[in-house]
């Protein structure tokens, strides 16, 4: 069957190897449950001393979207997914043309870094978007903490020359003919976004 394939032979193996290494345990990898938060695994990768945390989910739904012109592409994704009542979310697809489109980019290594906003004049057409939705608490002008929903995106668009360009989808960025979303909805699972010791924001993860 693999007569004149080693190639085909060796990757067979190779896959085969790290198969079995994985089910039946790597040492460079330590795998720990939470007492506090069952159903969540923290991963440490001694090998490069990455730690991070995995939790199992479902997708309750599937959700089309379509922008039309004039649009401003975050605000009207925030209010979407608000109307819907999705607060636990990822957008896996993401197309059609801006007429201008504003990216947040880090500008510096600082924690927390600095931000600079890239503004690029249209139309451009918008190769791809994605990201996911979360809740954030955040502190009111009542002084209460609030949580509302939170979209991160990302998004990569080309101009007329075909250059690219690429960032964290700001508001100001506006649809020009159409853009079209797909949103899944995420189950078992609670996603909020939560500001750490160093003023940065981190997604937390709670089975539910």
């Amino acid at each position: 069957m693999f007569e004149g394939r080693p190639t085909v032979v060796l990757m067979l193996l190779f896959w085969i190897g790290l198969t079995i290494e994985l089910l039946c345990g790597n040492k460079h990898v330590k795998k720990t449950r939470s007492h506090i938060m069952p159903g969540l695994s923290r991963i440490h990768l001694e090998s490069s001393k990455m730690v991070y945390d995995l939790i199992g989910g479902r997708i309750d739904a599937i959700k089309v979207a379509a922008f039309g012109p004039g649009s401003d592409l975050r605000s009207s994704i925030e209010e979407a997914v608000q109307k819907e009542g999705i607060t636990s979310g990822a957008i896996i697809s993401g197309i059609g043309t801006l007429e201008k489109m504003v990216v947040a980019n880090i500008k510096s290594g600082s924690i927390p870094p600095e931000i600079s906003l890239v503004k690029i004049d249209g139309p451009v057409e918008l190769l791809s978007v994605a990201g996911n939705i979360s809740l954030e608490a955040k502190q009111g002008a009542d002084g209460k903490t609030k949580e509302s929903v939170n979209i991160h995106l990302h998004v990569w668009v080309s101009d007329k020359k075909g250059r690219v360009f690429g960032g964290s989808l700001a508001s100001g960025s506006i649809v020009w003919r159409q853009v079209e979303l797909v949103i899944a909805q995420i189950g078992g699972v609670a996603m909020k976004r939560e500001q750490d010791s160093q003023k940065m924001m981190k997604l937390v993860l709670k089975k539910v």
